[in-house]
């Protein structure tokens, strides 16, 4: 029986033959995830639920100007989104329109801001601090004699997760954090010892250690994202501490933290949410890496 051209051509395509699967993925040794002067990024920010989940996070494109264990410089461009103040009037005045109104309540709308800026640091070597994309300020910000590797373990950092399973890591912010948690807690002791019938005591030193110190599984992970326009899948140390879960790139001489993600249920997230305190636990995801500047993400503003 001699096939249709067309039916043969459709059977073929099904197969996979003569195109290129858009799903695929392919394994890439992450020893080859280089990074260089010109070397663009496309960080997702990921929150710890203390946000609405249906909105979309905000988005940040990172270009590596000096990439040096001394000296690591990045310029950013972030496109945020905020609540209007006509969005917000709107809310207010139904919430507080009297009962059998029956005013109904807007849905929060939102409009965007770009925010943009250069930020340098000097932590490769030795640092103990990351610093994510939600903590960064606008212009030109110096972190030179701070300790902070920014969006990379520092080389003692990741030989210690290497060697020993364990590293002191810290990320900024968490330090006046925990600090203003303290004081809340010294100020009303009681106020959350009715969540979900749990009795929450003031942070101790084992809290703030299990905050701080990041302990690595046993086995190595994984991690999926556009490298050099090609989906690929590298070889990471997954590790957590109580704040969130971490994927680090397996690349002694490029240790990046692909991704610091927030835990929900962790004690400063309860206690924020508890406190109605006005902050946000919120950690990020690379998802596409350009090798050189021809190769750069598209700006996402023009």
């Amino acid at each position: 029986m001699r096939l249709a051209p067309t039916f043969l051509a459709s059977s073929l395509l099904l197969l996979g033959v003569g195109c290129t699967n858009p799903l695929a993925v392919s394994e890439k040794a992450a020893t080859d995830i280089l990074m260089s002067s010109g070397t663009g990024m496309i960080l997702e920010e990921t929150t710890a639920g203390l946000d609405n989940p249906f909105t979309t996070e905000d988005v940040t494109s990172v270009t590596v100007t000096t990439w040096d264990p001394a000296l690591i410089e990045l310029t950013w461009k972030k496109i945020a989104q905020q609540e209007t103040e006509a969005s917000k009037t709107a809310r207010e005045s139904a919430f507080n329109s009297p009962v059998g109104s029956g005013v109904p309540v807007p849905e929060v709308q939102y409009e965007e801001m770009t925010l943009e800026g250069t930020i340098r640091a000097d932590g490769g070597e030795n640092g103990t601090h990351l610093e994510v994309p939600s903590v960064w300020e606008q212009g030109a910000i110096d972190l030179s004699g701070e300790g902070n590797s920014l969006l990379w373990l520092s080389r003692g950092q990741y030989e210690s997760l290497v060697t020993t399973r364990h590293a002191t890591v810290t990320i900024g912010g968490i330090d006046s954090l925990l600090a203003t948690l303290g004081s809340y807690y010294e100020q009303a002791s009681g106020l959350v010892d009715k969540l979900q019938g749990n009795e929450t005591s003031a942070p101790t030193e084992a809290d703030v250690s299990s905050l701080t110190t990041l302990s690595a599984d046993a086995d190595w992970g994984s991690y999926e994202l556009i490298y050099n326009g090609e989906k690929v899948e590298v070889q990471t140390i997954t590790a957590e501490n109580t704040f969130a879960k971490f994927e680090i790139l397996a690349n002694a001489e490029n240790p990046l933290v692909l991704s610091v993600v927030p835990r929900p249920a962790s004690w400063v997230t309860i206690a924020l949410e508890t406190l109605h305190a006005d902050a946000a636990l919120e950690g990020y995801e690379v998802t596409q890496i350009s090798p050189s500047s021809v190769d750069q993400p598209q700006p996402l503003v023009q």
